[in-house]
């Protein structure tokens, strides 16, 4: 998810609007500039996750509730699961309180990658997960844990910025940002490479990589949309990483 999810921009420019052919802007067009639109399109996503929150929630507390004993597997296993339902209700209230985009990528492409994207691991829950040593087990966990902590830190810091599609509403180089160009795609690539650690097959990691791949792409069209909307941006992307300090 950034997901998904990626500084925006705000305050810094004027909303972007597409032309028509006699030079007015559609009246389609203005309504995307407004709250009503943004709150239309964030509503289905809104929902999803609380839907998945809710199912979470209620499956840790059922599991935590059976167990028999409590091991060092087993807190690693409820502290993952917990992280990462955090994460699903901190994207909640930013996607309930973040502001109006000021740009947004042309075209159809950019908004079927994000969504793409955003639920492009879902698949691995309909795989069967692989019996791993209790070595491998404890790593996945924690890279799982550490994913999805660095995740909510980095979503904490972007607050109302938040973007699924390639929007721009404020440009956001502080606390995390500082160190990388989109710190929560990071944080995403540690935690599903812990889950991909579960279903360690040749259909898992095929969908891993193809992820991967997507999200890349997803970089792509956000950073075009940014460095058209904020004049600053480029400047900041020749000093600062795109996802891993010192290597890319």
């Amino acid at each position: 998810m950034e997901g998904s999810v990626q500084p925006g921009g705000v305050g810094q420019g004027s909303p972007v609007l597409s032309p028509t052919s006699t030079g007015q802007t559609s009246a389609f067009e203005r309504f995307r500039t407004t709250l009503i639109y943004d709150a239309i399109t964030r509503l289905p996503l809104v929902l999803w996750f609380a839907i998945c929150a809710w199912g979470m929630g209620h499956r840790l507390y059922a599991d935590f509730m059976a167990a028999d004993t409590v091991d060092a597997k087993l807190v690693l296993d409820l502290l993952a699961r917990a992280t990462g339902m955090a994460f699903v209700l901190i994207v909640i209230l930013a996607l309930s309180l973040r502001r109006p985009a000021v740009a947004r990528s042309a075209g159809i492409l950019p908004r079927l990658v994000a969504f793409a994207g955003t639920f492009s691991l879902t698949p691995l829950a309909l795989l069967a997960p692989v019996s791993q040593s209790l070595f491998v087990s404890a790593v996945s966990l924690i890279l799982v844990c550490v994913g999805y902590i660095f995740a909510c830190y980095t979503l904490l810091h972007l607050g109302r910025s938040l973007s699924m599609m390639a929007e721009a509403r404020k440009l956001v180089i502080s606390g995390p940002y500082a160190f990388v160009r989109h710190p929560l795609y990071t944080a995403e690539a540690i935690a599903s490479l812990g889950l991909l650690l579960q279903y360690l097959t040749l259909p898992a990691v095929a969908l891993w990589v193809f992820h991967i791949a997507l999200q890349l792409t997803r970089i792509q069209y956000e950073e075009t949309i940014l460095s058209k909307t904020f004049p600053d941006y480029k400047n900041y992307a020749k000093r600062v990483p795109r996802l891993l300090p010192g290597v890319y």
